[in-house]
């Protein structure tokens, strides 16, 4: 699955989340992403901080892709 039109988000504090991820989430809608798909796909865009954010959330947030957005935007 191409994502090249979205740079990778990295937590640092330079990228806009609430951007990165609504861009993320149109990206997902134009592929026709369900939204098993797309909490499979988020991770892969992840790097440095906002990866190892990702990987320190519960296993029920990561299953439920509603919750996950939210806790993006926290």
């Amino acid at each position: 699955m191409d994502f090249s039109l979205l740079p990778p988000f990295s937590g640092d504090g330079n990228t806009d989340a609430k951007l990165w991820l609504t861009s993320f989430q149109l990206l997902t809608t134009i592929k026709g992403l369900n939204d098993n798909k797309a909490k499979a796909t988020l991770p892969l865009l992840l790097t440095d901080n906002a990866l190892r954010w990702y990987m320190s959330l519960a296993q029920n947030i990561r299953d439920d892709f509603s919750l996950l957005q939210k806790e993006f935007l926290i």
